[in-house]
């Protein structure tokens, strides 16, 4: 005797266990639905002695028009199996439903325990049509004996809806439009009650709304939704759904429904770079950050420079693989007048809605003020009487080089720096790595040149540098280092009869105090700071109102011996004696970049190896001006100013707190 297996395209894998009640009955792996053949794609054994089985759930159907049918996408099937000849064996017991295309599905099967058993699965995705439904079992004995049940009918999941636009989890803005059909999908060509009732149940549903405004072009139903409409109490910003709906003529409902996302906010920003009231000078980067969960649309994302009334506009660029998008501009370019900017960045997303976001920053487009040769200073301290003020005194000791004097062999090359900024408070400071001193022994070249033809020296000729491109012989360089503020000034007591003199005398300035006329007490100078110089006081920039921050550099290194800097061996250094060219190079951490007034200097080696006009410390009358003929008096410490007469801050040191 022979039987036949149901065959379903895949293996017939069967894991045979001993199931009880209610156990699972685990068909062979079916990898989803597959082709098969015969009624439905199945095929069917029929052993005779075979247990008996018959198929309770679903009924058959015939006539889609009278018949009932299944319009359920869940579809629960039972099988009733009874012994014959031998006892069934549960672990054969398997259920198969194959649609109209001829695919099919074995769904894992359930013994209930009275003899019956059971299989659930979705047919949400099998299309509207016939369907078939097999149950087969084999007995215990040694011959296997398979005998099946087959029930045939339709399934009706309602009329066909098929949405065109938008797609699912689609970012929308202000409104949308929903494109989609409604067709019949009659399960049979005699089927009566397939055409969809748009008029009684046809809906569209978003976001709980009904929505009426539908039209129809060439068999595509259009619905217009406004999101700020009175459809909703509130415009809607977020994630939501929609839906279609309609029902055929047996009454069973066909339901598609798609999410969307309102994107009513435009894309969040964070500027990176440069942060809120920070100091920005030079070359000067703009980075934010922009996301949005629509996309941000790049070409829309610039940034604004607003700078007293004034506004410029420049696009961003993406940094690759990230969510920061870059632009950059010279904080230069601003004159000293404009002390803060605001930088507005601006982008829109895919949905059109855009965010501005600004900050403002302070600007240092001005470079430090050096000075080689700097003019004495006196420094004030508050009393309870009034403001007195010290005696005056050269802030880079008398015994540093001064412009238009024979220097000896081992001079002390010193410099007075301070930062400068634009009409605010803040500043970014002088950058103490990056100052340096250029000995140039050759007068008849210009070792200061103006690089931007505003008539002021500001940098080094770069013909004269370290591995210059023309070749030239360089000049020496020496590295500059900053020397913290020390020491005290000499508050010399004066007569009361006399004055400091103009500008120094009166308010604001020195006035007041234990004799009258801003002068102090002391009877002796304190001591020196350190044995290798006159000062007994380095003083600090004036520009930090807590005395801290350094404003004296000398040659590295500082010893205890030469607490203001070494000394410099120039004839060590292979200069030639005679005639040379000195000046100070230095940036601010803002990137500006000054140089200091010359020093036209005569070397002397004390061998008499040079030619100077004068023995040395003497002064002479420099017929050289180490410059391209540009000017550097616009960036000296100067000693009043000429419009006003009162004294400036860089020469009047203090008070400090």
């Amino acid at each position: 005797m022979t039987h036949r297996v149901v065959r379903l395209g895949f293996g017939l894998l069967f894991l045979l266990v001993q199931l009880g009640c209610n156990d699972i009955v685990t068909p062979p792996p079916s990898g989803g639905r597959g082709g098969g053949s015969g009624g439905g794609g199945i095929d069917v054994c029929s052993d005779e002695g075979g247990p008996a089985v018959a198929i309770t759930l679903p009924t058959p159907a015939a006539d889609p028009n009278t018949d009932t049918l299944v319009t359920k996408p869940n579809l629960t099937v039972e099988c009733a199996v009874t012994a014959t000849e031998a006892l069934v064996d549960d672990t054969t017991v398997q259920i198969t439903v194959g649609d109209a295309a001829g695919a099919t599905e074995t769904p894992t099967v359930v013994n209930n325990g009275d003899g019956t058993f059971s299989a659930s699965l979705e047919l949400g995705s099998y299309p509207n049509g016939s369907l078939t439904v097999a149950c087969e079992a084999s007995d215990s004995s040694a011959e296997r004996l398979c005998s099946s049940a087959t029930v045939m009918t339709f399934l009706d999941l309602g009329p066909s809806v098929v949405i065109l636009a938008p797609d699912d989890g689609s970012v929308q803005a202000g409104g949308m439009d929903v494109e989609f059909t409604i067709t019949a999908d009659p399960v049979s060509d005699s089927d009566n009650l397939a055409e969809p009732d748009l008029a009684g149940t046809g809906s569209l549903i978003v976001a709980g709304a009904r929505i009426t405004n539908i039209v129809s072009e060439e068999g595509v139903l259009i619905g217009t939704v406004d999101f700020d409409g009175p459809l909703y109490e509130t415009a809607l910003n977020g994630d939501y759904e929609f839906s279609v709906s309609v029902a055929n003529g047996r009454g069973v409902t066909r339901l598609e429904t798609r999410s969307f996302t309102v994107d009513a906010a435009g894309p969040t920003i964070n500027i990176v770079e440069p942060e809120l009231a920070s100091i920005i000078a030079g070359a000067t980067d703009v980075i934010a950050e922009i996301t949005d969960p629509s996309g941000v649309d790049a070409s829309t994302v610039r940034y604004r420079i607003l700078a007293q009334g004034s506004s410029q506009e420049f696009s961003m660029t993406p940094v690759g693989g990230t969510n920061r998008y870059r632009g950059s501009f010279d904080a230069n370019q601003y004159p000293e007048t404009i002390g803060q900017i605001t930088i507005n960045v601006t982008a829109a997303d895919l949905a059109g809605n855009d965010t501005t976001k600004e900050l403002s920053v302070q600007l240092d487009s001005l470079p430090p003020l050096l000075d080689m040769d700097p003019p004495t200073v006196r420094e004030a301290q508050e009393e309870m009487t009034g403001q007195i003020c010290s005696s005056a005194f050269d802030p880079v000791g008398a015994e540093a080089a001064n412009d238009a004097t024979v220097l000896g062999p081992v001079p002390s090359f010193r410099a007075r720096i301070e930062d400068r900024t634009n009409r605010v408070s803040a500043i970014s400071g002088v950058n103490k790595d990056d100052v340096q001193v250029y000995i140039l022994d050759d007068q008849t070249q210009a070792l200061l040149i103006d690089t931007d033809s505003d008539g002021v020296c500001d940098s080094i000729n770069p013909d004269f540098l370290p591995n210059n491109p023309a070749g030239n012989q360089p000049a020496v360089v020496i590295d500059m280092t900053s020397v913290a503020a020390s020491g005290n000034a000499y508050f010399q007591e004066l007569s009361p009869l006399l004055t400091l003199p103009f500008p120094y005398d009166g308010a604001p300035f020195c006035f007041g105090g234990d004799n009258g006329n801003g002068t102090g007490n002391a009877t002796e100078p304190p001591d020196e700071v350190c044995l290798a110089t006159t000062l007994t006081r380095v003083i600090p920039d004036n520009t930090d109102p807590d005395g801290l921050r350094p404003a004296i550099f000398g040659r590295a290194p500082l010893t205890a011996l030469r607490c203001i800097g070494d000394r410099f061996d120039f004839p060590g250094a292979g200069i030639s004696p005679g005639f040379a060219c000195v000046a100070a190079r230095a940036t601010d951490n803002g990137g500006n970049e000054s140089v200091s007034s010359p020093l036209r200097v005569c070397l002397d080696d004390a061998l008499g190896g040079s030619d100077c006009p004068a023995g040395i410390g003497g002064a002479f009358a420099p017929a050289f001006t180490c410059t391209d003929g540009c000017s550097v008096s616009a960036l000296d410490f100067v000693e009043a100013d000429p419009d006003t007469g009162k004294v400036l801050n860089s020469r009047l040191i203090g008070p400090f707190q």
